[in-house]
């Protein structure tokens, strides 16, 4: 079976589409290659359904667990992106169970 068949829809329209994937994972001290990365998901127009995936996919990692540039953010981003996410609904389930 063709992996491509299996892409959601939205990957057709992704600025990255064509690009060597390589692209999108540098190395660690690749400055200049999380630049490049960074700025072809800048305008792209399925960046909030890139991340959301990139999200579901990464589930609780670590800072270790995530890799390449996603959604318009580094894995250290996503990372951070997650914790807050976390927290916020933890602070909305407690403020619901309080009401």
């Amino acid at each position: 079976m063709n992996s491509l068949t299996l892409a959601p829809r939205w990957h057709q329209g992704a600025a990255c589409a064509g690009i060597n994937v390589d692209a999108f994972f540098p190395a660690a001290t690749d400055a200049a290659g999380r630049r490049e990365a960074l700025a072809i998901c800048r305008p792209c127009p399925v960046r909030e359904e890139c991340l959301a995936e990139a999200m579901a996919e990464e589930g609780g990692r670590g800072k270790t667990g995530r890799f390449g540039i996603r959604g318009g953010k580094t894995p250290s981003a996503r990372f951070h992106f997650h914790k807050a996410a976390v927290k916020a609904q933890r602070a909305a389930l407690d403020a619901e169970a309080a009401a």
